[in-house]
């Protein structure tokens, strides 16, 4: 699963230990990325906290993250002039993709010109963040018609990066438009030689013939393309790793013109049990 960086500000710490606070599920979304950490920033965190049995589940917190690599990035504290939140923003900078989340008001006195700023208020209204983006479950996010499709196309991207292999469900795939849609906004996002399934239908009156022929377009010898002819298909869907992708009205919403064709909905489910495959009738590639 993709992680962002995330620098986590002191006012969001604190919300996790604060009972009936509606926003402190906000903890289990920073426990799918990576939060920056420091020294300073550790002790930060602990000062600002008067309550001690609020303090002693914090540091049983920093110490259960601090055991392992895939949770937080640790860095070396910069020198006594450099204050903690001065610390914690410059880290935040150094890395490419990542976010501070914090109360608006808690950085406040500090420049955060060029920062991605997310507030809590920020997921729980679903702002369209790249905390948002890349943290799961994503329930029913409405794409109107008209909207950048290489913007859907990065996001997707990014979340497929370092896949191995990747399953496509839409009948209509392979039709013209679908390969279209496949060669200008999937498979240039896809690593190349990972394993690409794709499970579609014979559609608008195409031949068995014409679906191989787009399946063996020498446009994707760079990739593992298998091709599965199916029937009484009904999801819509790309699926890798832990992530089921829901696209409501097929992947060729992303259309050649560089706009979304139609408006459509975006499910993104994070679980280990995949949507069951259609019924195949046959391998054609």
């Amino acid at each position: 699963m993709y992680k962002l960086n995330i620098g986590v500000g002191a006012s969001v710490i604190r919300q996790n230990y604060i009972p009936h606070n509606s926003k402190s599920f906000i903890m289990d979304i920073v426990q799918q990325h990576k939060i920056i950490l420091s020294e300073k920033i550790i002790h930060y965190y602990e000062i600002l906290e008067e309550n001690d049995f609020y303090k002693e589940a914090l540091v049983t917190y920093i110490d259960t993250i601090s055991n392992v690599d895939s949770t937080h990035v640790f860095y070396e504290s910069l020198g006594d002039n450099v204050s903690p939140k001065e610390e914690l923003i410059y880290y935040v900078k150094r890395n490419p993709m990542s976010v501070l989340l914090s109360e608006q008001e808690e950085f406040s006195d500090i420049d955060i010109k060029g920062i991605n700023l997310v507030t809590p208020q920020n997921m729980i209204d679903c702002k369209m963040t790249p905390l948002f983006k890349y943290s799961f479950p994503i329930s029913n996010l409405v794409v109107e018609k008209g909207e950048n499709c290489i913007e859907y196309a990065k996001w997707f991207g990014h979340l497929m990066e370092e896949e191995d292999q990747i399953e496509i469900q839409d009948k209509y795939v392979l039709s013209h438009k679908g390969v279209r849609s496949l060669k200008k906004y999937y498979f240039p996002f896809i690593k190349k030689g990972t394993t690409v399934n794709i499970f579609c239908e014979l559609v608008n009156n195409d031949s068995i013939n014409e679906i191989v022929g787009r399946a063996n377009d020498p446009f994707f010898d760079d990739w593992d393309l298998h091709v599965f002819l199916c029937e009484e298909m009904h999801d819509r869907i790309i699926q890798f790793g832990d992530l089921q992708i829901s696209i409501g009205v097929g992947l060729d919403f992303l259309a050649p013109s560089g706009r979304t064709r139609k408006r459509c909905i975006i499910t993104i489910t994070n679980r280990k049990s995949r949507i069951k495959k259609p019924k195949v009738k046959c391998c054609i590639k």
